[in-house]
């Protein structure tokens, strides 16, 4: 599969042979080969998930638009001889209700969060600005997790747990892609020279009607990164790992041209710290 760290992309070794012969199994095609403050730095021990979130009163003027996706128990992670090590052992869980944005946050959302709060963001750094600009309707990149978590307590809300992402991008079912478990390269923005405008694919779908959680920019999730949380996750509502110096990232995006890298269950990490990433986003959920 294909992963981004820091915007440089790796291509690590993926058994294609058992990803296809599942894909034929199941019935499908065989793929083609932020704070105002300025945040402390972290230490790997101090957590990354904060003991509450207060109400926020910014939810409409940040112009979500909200997907509830209701309770109940939904398939996470991939089954033996599937993906990676870090998607086993594949597992029953159960989430209580919760909305998600039915997209990602785009750049004028994001411009709009630092003229209400005087956040100071540095649109103008050379280092981190997109060739293609800052465009309003294209989602936000190259943000910190810490400058992801204070758009969304701004928003009311929070970021999402990895758990609440791959519901809300699978379904109940365990597919493969957010439209099923057939690929298809057209349905979703990957494999291009930059991100679309976000919702420019409708057929990445998720089962709830949630947009472009296969491709257009990978999303910080709020958990910290534990390569064998699975193992020993509780059946609901889990949070993630306690600790750790990476936080999870989810979502294929517009730079990856494998498959494998843009399936519902793959799992990414990056420094929370980290600023300059053009194909990293996020997106928000209300509790």
């Amino acid at each position: 599969m294909l992963r981004c760290t820091d915007g440089k992309a790796v291509l690590l070794v993926v058994w294609l042979t058992a990803f296809e012969a599942y894909s034929v199994a199941r019935g499908g095609c065989v793929p083609p080969s932020p704070k105002p403050a300025k945040p402390a730095q972290r230490t790997g021990t101090e957590p990354l998930i904060p003991a509450k979130l207060g109400k926020g009163s910014h939810s409409a003027k940040a112009g979500l638009d909200l997907v509830e996706i209701p309770a109940g128990w939904f398939i996470m992670g991939s089954p033996k001889r599937v993906g990676e090590a870090n998607e086993h052992p594949q597992h029953n869980i159960f989430l209580g209700t919760f909305r998600m944005a039915r997209t990602e946050v785009t750049v004028a959302q994001f411009r709009r969060y630092c003229k209400a709060t005087r956040y100071s963001y540095d649109w103008d750094l050379a280092e981190r600005k997109p060739t293609w600009g800052y465009i309003d309707a294209y989602p936000m990149v190259n943000v910190t997790w810490d400058e992801a978590l204070g758009y969304c307590r701004w928003a009311g809300g929070d970021l999402p747990t990895e758990a609440e992402w791959e519901k809300a991008a699978r379904g109940t079912d365990g597919r493969l892609f957010p439209w099923g478990d057939v690929w298809n390269g057209n349905n979703c923005v990957h494999n291009a020279r930059h991100p679309e405008p976000v919702g420019s694919k409708p057929l990445d779908s998720s089962p709830y009607g949630v947009l472009d959680m296969a491709g257009n920019v990978m999303e910080w999730c709020k958990d910290y990164y534990d390569i064998t949380y699975y193992s020993r996750s509780p059946k609901r509502n889990p949070q993630g790992g306690s600790k750790g110096d990476k936080a999870v990232m989810r979502g294929g995006c517009w730079l990856y041209n494998y498959p494998a890298g843009i399936r519902c269950a793959t799992r990414m990490t990056n420094y929370p710290s980290s600023k300059t990433n053009l194909t990293r986003g996020f997106r928000v959920v209300f509790r």
